[in-house]
This record gives C-alpha cells, structure tokens and sequence, in this order.
C-alpha cells in the first residue's frame, strides 16, 4: 500500500500569488508532475483557491484535491488547529509549505511525520512587517513549528542560521531548498528601456519610502533623466496608496515612480525583459525571489546588503545600506554605467539555483522520512 501525503495549502487563500506561494507554485510543478509518484498525495484547500490551476496537476491521479469551505482567518485557524489533526490519522505525512503545524498534531496523530517550510524569520528582525496582533502569531507559530516539525525546510543558509538560533533548533533538522525557477531563461536578453524595477507586494517591510528617495536623488543628474522606476505588486498591509503617491509626488518623482499593481505572469516577463536592473531594498529576507527572476532575464540587481540578500545577488550585482538613500543612488548610477560587468557574472550565480537539484534534495527529504 502506497504511503499517504496531505498537503496543507489552507494558508494560501488568493491566485495572486508572491513570495511563499511563488516557492510553492514552482516546488509542485517540478515535484508532482514527473510521472507516477510512489505516494497517494491529498492538498487541502480553501473553496476559494483552484490548486489544479495554480499547479497543474488537475490530471494526475496521484494528487487529490480537498475543498475546505472556510472564508476568514478565525476559521481557517481553527480548523488547522481543532479538525486538521484528526484528520492526519489517515496520513505518514504532513507538509505545510507554510508557517504552520497543529498544535496537537503530535498527541492526536502520533504516528504522522511533520514537515513545515519556515522561509524567514522576519518577525523578529523586522516587525513591523505585520500588525501587532499578527507579528506575535507568526512568531508564535514560527517557533512551535520550528521545535515540533520532524522536518524543516527553509530557502536559504542565513534562514537556516536563523532558526537554529532563534528557535534553538539543531543544524540536522533543517534542509536547504532553495528558491528556483525553472527554464528556458534569458541569459541572452540584452533588452534595456532605461527603467529599474521591483517586484513586490506594497508592505513596510520592502522599504519604499528610501527607494523613493534614492531614485529621486539619482533623477537630479541631467545624465539620468530619462529613466524611470515601475514598482510591480498590489498594496498590502500597513500601506494606503494615496499617502505613497502623495509622497512620490513630494519627493517630484511623480512622472517617473510608478505603482502597476498586481500583474500576471506574461505581463511580468515582459516587465523583466526590458528593464535595466532589478532594485530590491528589502528591510529583511528569507529569500529575495525577485532578485533571481531578474538574473533569469539577464538584469543585475541593486539589493540590501542585510538577511539573505548577498548570498542570492552574488557577484551579480551592488549591495548597499537600505536605510542610506545616498549609498543606494550612487548604485543607481554605477549599475547604469557597469551593467555589463554584472551581468557576465549572471550564468554562474543562476547555476547555483538548478531546479532539478533542488527538486531533488526535497524529494529525497520526503522519502527518508516517508522509509
């Protein structure tokens, strides 16, 4: 008899999806679709969310699709906490891509292995990230999970350091899958419009207030007039769009700072194809997934030189002090005039990603603990 998997997708409760569900998107593609898998796989999700369409395994047999009928937080929490655990009985294995483990998943299903991805500990770093009330319960739950999980995955080195030293768990226990994206990549594209581009959801934590001021304090030398920033990503918490834009027209970048919104994937690729760089002045990362979709289209990046940051960018590009908008303006323009430089050293960086041996080191996690 085939061992049995439930995947907890019950956090994921949009399609428009960033940062964790993106790492989810791209883990399933590679991992459940490659044939005849030797386990039974069920994803539990929200009525909402259609898996079958974000992941494309709606055909495989082996995957079967659980629709919980639940809407708010309150809900989804409660029933991850109080139903989900009678629930494991039936399973070897839980795997949350998520923050997240019930908490009496380990008294009621005794028997049923814990996996739980941790991608970041941002909350203890940067906690304005959340509200209040929020940034307690990721800290919480990010913890518990961390010590109760028979197996953590997280998605870069300075992530794993971080656990092991926030939450006390040992090196052992936790497993780097990196971040991927899976080809055909553009290491050729030579495209430049003469604009820099971030991708990200509007929320404390990305640092828009000093992106804004580096670029307007790059936009006063005559030679860079004609570049102009797109910030790709929908408003999220913490933000109100009319006091951002109030400020992008204080700082008199009005006609050139500009908020797309949330995109799909076709009209991001094109966003990525032509841009000058990549600029991601993120407070704090587990990760940093839109530096490695630019080095896929050939486009260095202007980063933190803070989290996970450096060990994604590489060579690649220019680390710099986020909370210093002279430092980042003077990368501005030395990514104008170095582009090239940056970009001859893009191929080996992307190697370091390969999701084939990412898809690996995962599976191989999920049998051992499965044998």
């Amino acid at each position: 008899m085939r061992k049995r998997i439930l995947i907890d997708l019950l956090n994921l409760s949009t399609p428009e999806i960033a940062g964790v569900g993106v790492f989810t998107r791209n883990l399933f593609s590679a991992w459940l679709n490659k044939g005849d898998l030797p386990y039974a796989i069920t994803c539990y999700a929200i009525s909402a969310i259609q898996p079958q369409d974000l992941f494309g395994f709606s055909e495989r047999s082996s995957v079967h699709i659980k629709k919980v009928n639940i809407k708010r937080l309150l809900s989804r929490l409660s029933y991850q906490q109080l139903i989900l655990p009678f629930h494991l009985r039936k399973y070897d294995l839980y795997f949350n891509p998520a923050v997240g483990i019930p908490f009496l998943a380990r008294i009621i299903s005794p028997h049923t292995k814990l996996v739980v991805t941790i991608h970041d500990m941002t909350p203890f770093y940067f906690p304005k990230k959340y509200t209040f009330i929020r940034s307690i319960l990721v800290r919480l739950l990010s913890k518990y999970a961390a010590k109760a999980a028979h197996q953590v995955v997280t998605v870069s080195q300075n992530s794993k350091n971080d656990l092991m030293r926030i939450a006390s768990v040992k090196s052992s226990k936790i497993a780097i899958v990196y971040n991927f994206l899976s080809p055909p990549y553009a290491l050729s594209n030579a495209n430049d419009n003469r604009y820099f581009l971030c991708i990200s959801t509007l929320e404390p934590g990305k640092n828009i207030e000093n992106t804004v001021r580096a670029f307007a304090q790059f936009k006063q030398e005559k030679n860079f007039h004609a570049y102009q920033f797109y910030w790709i990503g929908r408003i999220g918490w913490g933000i109100r769009e009319q006091d951002l834009k109030d400020f992008i027209k204080d700082q008199h970048v009005d006609d050139s700072f500009h908020l797309i919104g949330y995109v799909t994937e076709s009209e991001k690729k094109k966003w990525l194809e032509n841009c000058t760089a990549i600029v991601y002045l993120s407070h704090y990362e587990g990760f940093g997934l839109p530096v490695l979709e630019g080095l896929t289209y050939n486009k260095p990046s202007i980063a933190s030189n803070v989290s996970s940051l450096p060990e994604v960018v590489g060579e690649t590009g220019i680390l710099c002090d986020p909370l210093d908008p002279v430092a980042v303006a003077t990368a501005l323009k030395m990514m104008v005039l170095h582009t090239d430089g940056f970009k001859a050293k893009i191929p080996e960086q992307v190697r370091r990603f390969d999701p084939t041996e990412q898809t690996r080191v995962f599976e191989q996690l999920i049998l051992s603990l499965l044998n």
